[in-house]
């Protein structure tokens, strides 16, 4: 028996926190890239390279795209969201 799962893109993003993952999110046909620095049903905030945050409602993402070799963005992210704490 198979078996399916449904992958939202609260779940995508709730996984990409949980991993300190580097994602992107296609909003109003721009991509932004940045690491989740949380999420709940309401919206997501994304912390980019420049120590930028950006808030955005979950209504407005049309597609979450999350890096196929996490083990590899999941250093990058870390450092990224390090060194925008500090």
């Amino acid at each position: 028996m198979q078996s399916s799962t449904i992958l939202t893109m609260g779940t995508a993003l709730n996984r990409a926190h949980d991993h300190d993952a580097i994602v992107e999110v296609l909003v109003g046909g721009q991509w932004l890239t940045g690491v989740v620095a949380g999420v709940d049903g309401y919206g997501v905030v994304l912390v980019d390279a420049q120590n930028d945050h950006s808030v955005v409602r979950m209504d407005a993402i049309s597609a979450v795209r999350v890096p196929g070799r996490l083990a590899e963005h999941q250093i990058e992210a870390r450092d990224l969201y390090d060194a925008s704490v500090c």
